[in-house]
């Protein structure tokens, strides 16, 4: 209830947000990785991997400046379904934000260029850009050069790399 007290005092509009009650929250387990990087442990069965399209959705995603969506969210058939539902459905200005998010083995190449199709955008980071280009068939030299290749392959209007301490590209 805390969660959604915050939501309400924010003046959150989250008449979509009811669907999820009595459904556990999705946590993570953070440890440190090789060359200062983090692993991350994801929950399983959490309120995000049971996702249903519905009326309530349906009538925010067809009014949408932004969708952001990524690997994680899609890792149940049904949030899939959802989320790849939402996409389509937002109006054609809208920016539909792929945040790639390779996590454990929750992705696979075909969630990863299916979800590249349905965006305009795309935030990947330093180690997840050469996953993506090999499961895409995208080559390149230079970082740059790889994300030109995701853009043109995918008709992408954006694509940004975070690279930790040195910024982002």
């Amino acid at each position: 209830n805390m969660a959604y007290n915050r939501l309400d005092a924010a003046g959150v509009h989250r008449a979509t947000v009811p669907q999820l009650r009595g459904q556990v929250t999705g946590t993570v387990l953070m440890k440190p990785g090789a060359k200062g990087t983090l692993k991350y442990e994801f929950a399983d069965n959490v309120a995000w991997d049971h996702l249903s399209w519905s009326p309530q959705i349906e009538q925010v995603v067809k009014r949408a400046e932004a969708l952001v969506f990524g690997t994680l969210a899609q890792r149940s058939q049904a949030s899939r379904d959802t989320v790849r539902h939402a996409a389509g459905a937002t109006p054609p200005r809208a920016w539909r934000l792929f945040d790639v998010n390779l996590r454990q083995n929750f992705f696979d190449s075909e969630t990863i260029r299916t979800s590249l199709t349905l965006a305009n955008a795309v935030k990947l980071n330093e180690f997840e850009l050469p996953e993506v280009a090999r499961r895409c068939g995208v080559r390149g030299t230079t970082e740059s050069d790889i994300l030109l290749g995701l853009c043109d392959k995918f008709a992408l209007r954006l694509a940004v790399l975070t690279r930790g301490t040195r910024g982002a590209l």
